[in-house]
C-alpha cells in the first residue's frame, strides 16, 4: 500500500540528483531542456502530493546545500586554499548566468504544470490550495501537527514500558490507546522512524540504527569537505531528505527504504578512496566532482 506521502518521500530521494543533472554544465541544448523539464515535472508531483512534512524536509536539504556551496565558494576565494583541483575544475563549472536561467526555468515550468493540473482538476473535483496547506489553513488546520505530538508522546511512554524488546511489529495501533487523550485518532505508526523502531523492536535497536546513521554521516561529511560538488553530495542529500521526512512521518515502504540504503551504500563506496589515495590522487578525484 502506498500513499501520497510515500510518493513524496520517493521524490525527495531523487530530487537532488535531478537538480544536479539539470543545473550542471551540458554541451547539448537538448540535454539541458530534457533535464530542466524532468525536474519541473518532479517538482510538480512533489507539490501536488500535499505532504507538508516532505516540503519542510526539502527546504531543509536546500538549506544544507546552500551552506555547503557557500563554504566551498569561500574556500575557493581564499588564496591560501587555491590548489590544482580548483583551477582545473574552473572550466567545468556552470556559469552563474546559465545556472540562474536554468533555475528560473525550473520555477516557471513547475508553476505552470502545478497550476494547470490544479485548474484541470478543479473543473470536476474540489482542490486544496498549496499555500493554505503550507500555512496550516486548509480544512484540517493544525490538527495533523497536534496529532503528531500526541503520537510522539504516546510512543515515548510505550518505549518506557517496553524498553528492551518493544511491543512487536505493527503494535503501535494496539498499544497507543492506553495513552491516547484525543478521541478518534489512531495510526499504525508514531510518525517517526526512530520512535517506530523503539516501539516495535525496543530502544537498543533504535539506538543502534541511530548510531549507524551518525557514523555514516560523519564519514560522508569528511568526503564533502574535500569534494563539495561530487555526485556523492546529491546522493546523500536525497537520503538526508528522505530521513528528515521520516522524522515527521513514516514513509519508508519497502522500495523507498531499499533505495535509501542503496544511496547510502553508493555514497560510502567513495569514502575509502580518501584514506587510500595520496594528495595527488585526491586532486584527480576532485577534478571530476565539480558542476
Amino acid at each position: 500500500r502506498s500513499t501520497g506521502n510515500d510518493y513524496a518521500n520517493f521524490i525527495l530521494l531523487i530530487l537532488p540528483l535531478a537538480f544536479w543533472q539539470a543545473l550542471k554544465r551540458h554541451n547539448r541544448i537538448t540535454t539541458v531542456v530534457l533535464a530542466v523539464l524532468a525536474v519541473a515535472i518532479l517538482m510538480s508531483g512533489f507539490l501536488l502530493s500535499f505532504s507538508r512534512a516532505a516540503w519542510f524536509s526539502f527546504f531543509g536539504i536546500a538549506a544544507v546545500f546552500i551552506v555547503i556551496a557557500s563554504l566551498a565558494k569561500a574556500g575557493r576565494s581564499n588564496p591560501q586554499e587555491v590548489n590544482v583541483r580548483d583551477t582545473s575544475a574552473a572550466t567545468n563549472r556552470t556559469p552563474l548566468r546559465i545556472f540562474t536561467a536554468k533555475l528560473i526555468a525550473v520555477i516557471i515550468l513547475t508553476s505552470l504544470f502545478t497550476g494547470g493540473l490544479q485548474a484541470a482538476r478543479s473543473q470536476k473535483f474540489e482542490t486544496t490550495s498549496i499555500v493554505k496547506k503550507l500555512l496550516f489553513q486548509a480544512d484540517e488546520g493544525a490538527a495533523s501537527a497536534s496529532n503528531r505530538l500526541e503520537f510522539w508522546r504516546g510512543a515515548v511512554q510505550i518505549i518506557k514500558d517496553k524498553p528492551l524488546f518493544g511491543g512487536g511489529v505493527r503494535s503501535f495501533r494496539y498499544l497507543f490507546p492506553k495513552y491516547q487523550k484525543t478521541f478518534g485518532i489512531i495510526e499504525d505508526h508514531p510518525h517517526n522512524i526512530f520512535l517506530k523502531i523503539g516501539v516495535e523492536n525496543g530502544l537498543p535497536v533504535a539506538l543502534f540504527f541511530m548510531a549507524f546513521l551518525i557514523a555514516v554521516a560523519v564519514a560522508i561529511f569528511k568526503f564533502w569537505s574535500r569534494n563539495p560538488f561530487h555526485p556523492v553530495l546529491f546522493l546523500s542529500l536525497g537520503a538526508l531528505g528522505a530521513l528528515a521526512h521520516n522524522l515527521l512521518d513514516f514513509n519508508f515502504v519497502a522500495s523507498n527504504f531499499a533505495l535509501f540504503i542503496v544511496f547510502i551504500g553508493i555514497s560510502l563506496s567513495f569514502v575509502p578512496a580518501l584514506s587510500l589515495r595520496g594528495p595527488k590522487d585526491r586532486s584527480n578525484l576532485g577534478r571530476q566532482s565539480r558542476l
